[in-house]
């Protein structure tokens, strides 16, 4: 059962990486002016019946970081095990 923990824990540490590099990417990306979903390319764009605006290009990365957790607590549960 370690050996798959540790296969488990290389996997939950990718994705923790990979998550937080792809959040500073996207906050890079989100802060500057190239990005703005509410200018001139979409005016008041709804989705939802909601004014979106533009959060939503965090959730790939949140999602990733969500499952990296769950991925790492997986495989510290797996360690403990007799």
């Amino acid at each position: 059962m370690r050996a798959l923990a540790l296969v488990v824990a290389a996997c939950a540490a990718a994705c923790v990486g990979a998550a937080l590099w792809l959040l500073v990417i996207t906050a890079r990306w989100y802060l500057s002016a190239d990005y703005a979903p509410h200018a001139a390319g979409m005016p008041g764009y709804m989705a939802g019946g909601v004014q979106a605006d533009g959060d939503g290009i965090f959730a790939p990365a949140l999602l990733l970081l969500a499952v990296g957790i769950f991925l790492g607590r997986f495989a510290f549960n797996l360690w403990r095990k007799p």
